[in-house]
């Protein structure tokens, strides 16, 4: 069900994108913060990043607009198992995710160039999983395959250095936790990310 939820929002915000006002793409790297419930286990952060297409739609508020995006996020997190004698081994968590996120966005004016804050939900399924181990690496397992969903809130922070490039620092923090299979163990985790982002409006 929330697999068919996601595929309609992706097939609503490709068929609004026709009537969209502005549409643009927009790529930047992610720097993901996961919460993740495991004991005895050191959480890392993980580098990613993200690449997709944008649209906005103009509300009939001056300053006012929805933006919704369809996005390729590359996101995960790191685990450290300590040993002691300063030896461990460090586990990376990697996953390919489809990502729409849909915003209210206001503009305004404060200095040279415009500014903009946002805030909405977001809505992402894991198209792929591996775990990397060193040398080794081998897919995720999910207990379950409605881990592989998640929703959340977005807020974001912006600017327009011109009329067609744009800026973004933006926070995703997740609501729905995920459980992976590790070893004999279930990592329990749940999304929080940063991300910072340049934008093109054609």
């Amino acid at each position: 069900m929330k697999i068919k939820t996601l595929l309609l929002l992706v097939i609503l915000i490709s068929l609004s994108s026709v009537n969209a006002q502005e549409l643009g793409v927009r790529a930047g790297v992610n720097l993901s913060n996961t919460q993740v419930e495991l004991n005895g286990i050191d959480t890392k952060s993980y580098v990613g990043f993200n690449i997709g297409a944008i649209s906005d739609f103009n509300l009939p508020f001056a300053g006012w607009k929805i933006n919704a995006e369809l996005l390729f996020s590359n996101q995960g997190f790191a685990l450290k198992q300590d040993y002691g004698n300063n030896s461990g081994l460090t586990y990376n968590f990697i996953t390919n995710t489809i990502e729409v996120p849909v915003n209210v966005r206001k503009e305004f004016n404060l200095l040279i160039v415009k500014q903009y804050i946002q805030a909405g939900l977001y809505s992402s399924y894991v198209l792929s999983g591996r775990v990397k181990d060193g040398d080794t690496s081998h897919s995720l397992d999910f207990k379950n395959n409605s881990d592989r969903f998640d929703t959340g809130f977005s807020v974001g922070i912006g600017s327009y250095l011109t009329k067609n490039i744009q800026i973004l620092i933006n926070y995703n923090h997740g609501f729905t936790k995920s459980e992976i299979n590790f070893g004999d163990q279930v990592i329990s985790s749940k999304n929080r990310r940063w991300g910072l982002s340049a934008g093109y409006m054609f």
